[in-house]
């Protein structure tokens, strides 16, 4: 096994993040739109833009949606784009 190098260790993410499967993906609605989530963190959510998402100004309401069925409302969220990702 290669031993971490301090600056390895340095690039690591400072939070946690869970990412799921393509398979598995839970989807986020936003205005009625669905989106696939990519990932989750304890700052933020990434999910997948097909390319035509328009980013509203200000914070936005959104409903995180499980494969159980199980919704969880986000409420105030700012959406960020960048290198063509979401999130």
């Amino acid at each position: 096994m290669k031993k971490e190098t301090p600056r390895d260790a340095s690039e690591r993410r400072r939070y946690f993040r869970l990412r799921y499967p393509v398979d598995q993906r839970p989807t986020l609605r936003i205005d009625d739109v669905t989106y696939a989530l990519a990932e989750v963190s304890e700052y933020g959510l990434r999910f997948c833009d097909p390319g035509d998402f328009n980013a509203p100004e200000g914070p936005i309401r959104a409903e995180l949606v499980f494969r159980d069925g199980h919704v969880v409302v986000v409420d105030e969220a700012v959406i960020l784009r960048s290198q063509g990702k979401t999130g």
